[in-house]
Parts: structure tokens; C-alpha cells; sequence
């Protein structure tokens, strides 16, 4: 359905119209097609493509459906329909509902949290092709985070999301081979405070507000204010802030790693992550 250009970047127009044409044919995919071409310019269209996708029985134009619709972009704003949504496409076969789904009970935004469950969706989304999900049940594979701590079944979903195309798998993978032994670990908790740039940065900020952000966050942890009220202040996480995480000590440093390991315990810091932006990290034990 997509074409390249001579220059060999994705020729939009060309699959504009060949998505427009197959879905006035009825073909889901080719509204599915057709909506992930509009989410950025017009994510109205994007949701009439997909909820036409949906009613045509295709799973990933309900998944998407449920994604515009737990943050109300382009349609009315409903968690608990976006849920649904999610739940019916994962049940369909479709990788990006299950996924959703499971980050969902991973973090308990929308539902309440549940380690045990948001695994076994990870897992149900890896097997249908979800990089992401891969990554994710590894980390808590290498966590002991709601299913039995392994770190080789982790090295395998960090290895399997890595060749899907995630980076942040193969980055976990890389630290994983990297972990110095006998394992040193502290707990952290992370507020994400991005800027326009990095590549999973959604803030158009610039970077200096956005420093100026984080260095008032980590000063207000460091006088003791509550990390969950900061995070929902001043963080880009929205209403749920980071869950606690386990870092481990790397033979190879990084101002990460080098920033959490100095922290004494309820201490922040600031670091400037390439992918992601400013990050308070904050020690907790």
C-alpha cells in the first residue's frame, strides 16, 4: 500500500490515494492504511478511517481506535471505550491491542495495576509481532516483575525486540551483556521532562524551559516533596507517574547510570538523555 519515491522516502500522496480507493472498495486495511496517514495532520480523519476499520472486523483499526480515543485526539475522550477497544482487537489477534492493553495494566493507568496480567498480554503481543511488548516482557523478566525473575528469557525478548525494531530493546540487551557481576542495584523512580528534538520526546518546548523544569523538580525532591505530585506537575507522564525501576551497575558508564549510583537514597539529580530529554532521577533505597 505505501510507495517509495525516487529518493527513496515513503510517496504519501501516492499512498493516500490507493488507501482512499481500496477502503471505498471496503477493504479495512486499506483504512487502516489510510488513518495512520492522517494521525498526524488529522487525527478526526484518522478516526472515521479507523472506526470504519473497526466495523469492518479488522483488529488493529479498533486498537487504534482505542489509542486516539484514551487521550480524546480526534475523537471524544473515553479510557474505559478505549479499553474496550483494546480488549476486543487484542482478543482479534491484533499486536498493537494487546500492547496497549498491557501497558495499561503495567502501569495502571485506565485499569488497576496487575504485574501478573500486563506480562502475559506482553507476552500474548510479543508472539504476534509486537517489538515493544518483546522489550517489555523482558524487562520484567529481568525484574522478577510479576512473573519469575529470568534473565535469560529476558535476553531472548530483548534479543527478539531488538531484531522487530525497537531500540530501547536492543539498548537493554547491550546492558544486560554489560551488567557488572556480582550484580550492583539501586531503585529509582524517573520524571521525564522532554523538549523538541529527542526521538520519544512529545513536548515542543525548548530546552532550556525544559532544563529549567527538571532542576525544579530535583530541587523540590531534594527538600522532600512528595515524588508523585512533583512528577504530576511538572513531568511530561501525565496523571501516572514512573513506577519505581531497578538499575543495574554497568561496566560501561553513562551520566544515567553514573547519576543514580552517586545518589544517596531520596536524592534527584539531572541528566539530559539523548532519546527522551531531561530526566529527574530520583533514588528511593
Amino acid at each position: 500500500m505505501l510507495f517509495q519515491g525516487k529518493d527513496g522516502r515513503r510517496d504519501e500522496i501516492a499512498a493516500r490515494v490507493a488507501a482512499d480507493h481500496a477502503c471505498g472498495l471496503g477493504s479495512p486495511e486499506g483504512c487502516v492504511v489510510r488513518g495512520e496517514l492522517a494521525l498526524t495532520g488529522d487525527p478526526r480523519a484518522a478516526g472515521r478511517y479507523f472506526r470504519q476499520a473497526c466495523n469492518d472486523g479488522h483488529p488493529d483499526g479498533c486498537a487504534l481506535l482505542g489509542v486516539l480515543t484514551v487521550d480524546g485526539r480526534g475523537v471524544p475522550k473515553d479510557p474505559e471505550l478505549a479499553v474496550g477497544f483494546w480488549e476486543r482487537s487484542c482478543k482479534a489477534g491484533s499486536a498493537i491491542g494487546c500492547h496497549n492493553l498491557a501497558f495499561a495494566y503495567e502501569r495502571g493507568t485506565h485499569l488497576p495495576g496487575d504485574d501478573a496480567r500486563a506480562a502475559k498480554l506482553h507476552e500474548r503481543a510479543c508472539s504476534l509481532g509486537s517489538a515493544s511488548s518483546c522489550r517489555d516482557l523482558g524487562q520484567m523478566q529481568d525484574e522478577g516483575r510479576g512473573v519469575p525473575e529470568d534473565r535469560a528469557a529476558a535476553r531472548s525478548h530483548f534479543a527478539k525486540g531488538c531484531d522487530g525494531g525497537d531500540p530501547l530493546a536492543c539498548s537493554s540487551l547491550e546492558s544486560l551483556e554489560d551488567r557488572v557481576l556480582p550484580v550492583e542495584k539501586v531503585y529509582v523512580r524517573v520524571i521525564d521532562i522532554g523538549y523538541a528534538g529527542p526521538r520519544f520526546s512529545k513536548s515542543q518546548r525548548d530546552k532550556p524551559a525544559a532544563k529549567r523544569r527538571a532542576q525544579a523538580a530535583a530541587m523540590k525532591l531534594n527538600s522532600g516533596g512528595d515524588f508523585a505530585s512533583i512528577a504530576v506537575e511538572l513531568g511530561d507522564t501525565g496523571p501516572t507517574p514512573d513506577r519505581e525501576r531497578l538499575v543495574y551497575k554497568q561496566k560501561t558508564s553513562s551520566p544515567f547510570l553514573d547519576a543514580a549510583f552517586a545518589l544517596a537514597p531520596r536524592k534527584a539529580s539531572v541528566v539530559d538523555h539523548p532519546l527522551f530529554g531531561f530526566q529527574v532521577v530520583y533514588r528511593t533505597r
